[in-house]
């Protein structure tokens, strides 16, 4: 049988090209001048040879699989044709697809601003196009029905992801008694309090809406004790449980690792609104009114500089929650549901 000769171009040795001569009885190596024989039982040659010629028919054919499920695009009868109008009688591999389109909503999850915040990019520049002014010089008639435009992009672009039977979408989506997240826009607006921040801390007070007494959606107190008792827990010093203990219904023994604070059951007398928005507002003026909380709005409008304000005071923070995981529990619902793409 005649050899075949091979000349593999891309393979060179001190930038000189190597040749080889493949044979059923021998196989050779040309480099220079110099020629090196390996003498190799017919058998194996043949062996080997069937070996690479299986190999490549295999990754071939599986190439050409992958190929036809891309041109398949149209079903006529019991068939299938491709771009090129030819039939074929296969079974069409939806299951394919299916984890197609898997990916697809996991890449988008991952991702899930992008389509949003462009909307929100033409919402503001439709506005501004039509009104003759910036944004934060909207009326409030204008700004209302923006904000409804962007409430509705949210919920349709970010929180459908997360599946209408989540509570936490029930919770911001529904609007029977109060647009939430609309009524957290409007706030941010007047207030500068970023919706997020407004969104997250009433998620959390409300355990997503299964606990809202009296319509107080931030269990903001009362001074008043005719109002609604509950019991809350506040990580207290051995001074502030001193000062509240006819209020302390029960503490823990020893304090939390490496603090002086005792996680405590405390009497609460919470403040009752007529309607979920009063609620709202109050919380509104609560933060900018109460002159703790003035850094909040000196420094920066970033829900994150927010969040760690809102701790303990004891871990840097400006006492608007006793917990020293609350700024951890505000960060994480506020980035699950991406509230932070409805501040500006």
């Amino acid at each position: 049988m005649k050899s075949v000769k091979i000349t593999l171009p891309a393979l060179k040795q001190g930038g000189m090209q190597i040749k080889f001569n493949l044979g059923l009885h021998s196989f050779n190596r040309q480099y220079f001048e110099q020629i090196k024989i390996f003498k190799v039982n017919s058998w194996v040659m043949v062996f080997v040879l069937l070996i690479i010629c299986l190999l490549f028919y295999f990754f071939n054919k599986k190439s050409e699989e992958v190929t036809r499920v891309y041109q398949i695009i149209e079903y006529e009868g019991n068939k299938y044709l491709d771009q090129y109008g030819n039939a074929h009688e296969i079974d069409f591999p939806f299951e394919t697809f299916q984890k197609i389109e898997k990916v697809k909503l996991t890449n988008q999850k991952q991702n899930p601003g992008h389509l949003f915040l462009e909307k929100k990019k033409n919402i503001f520049r439709e506005y501004v196009k039509k009104t003759g002014v910036t944004i934060s010089g909207l009326g409030n008639q204008a700004t209302l029905e923006m904000n409804k435009e962007l409430s509705d992009a949210f919920i349709q672009d970010i929180l459908l992801l997360f599946g209408e039977g989540e509570k936490s979408f029930k919770f911001f989506s529904n609007t029977e008694d109060l647009f939430k997240i609309e009524t957290a826009l409007m706030e941010q607006k007047k207030y500068g309090i970023p919706a997020s921040i407004t969104l997250a801390q009433a998620a959390i007070a409300t355990d997503f809406g299964e606990s809202i007494p009296a319509n107080n959606y931030f269990q903001l107190e009362s001074n008043d004790k005719n109002e609604y008792t509950n019991s809350i827990t506040e990580f207290l010093s051995s001074r502030e449980i001193e000062v509240k203990k006819d209020n302390i219904v029960s503490k823990m023994v020893k304090p939390l690792k490496g603090t002086d604070l005792y996680e405590c059951k405390v009497k609460i007398y919470l403040a009752s609104y007529n309607t979920p928005w009063q609620s709202f507002r109050a919380h509104s003026k609560y933060l900018s009114e109460q002159k703790q909380f003035n850094t909040l709005f000196n420094e920066s409008k970033d829900y994150r500089w927010w969040v760690e304000k809102l701790g303990h005071k004891k871990f840097g923070g400006l006492g608007y929650n006793s917990s020293p995981d609350y700024p951890k529990k505000l960060k994480e619902v506020i980035q699950k549901y991406h509230l932070y793409l409805l501040d500006h």
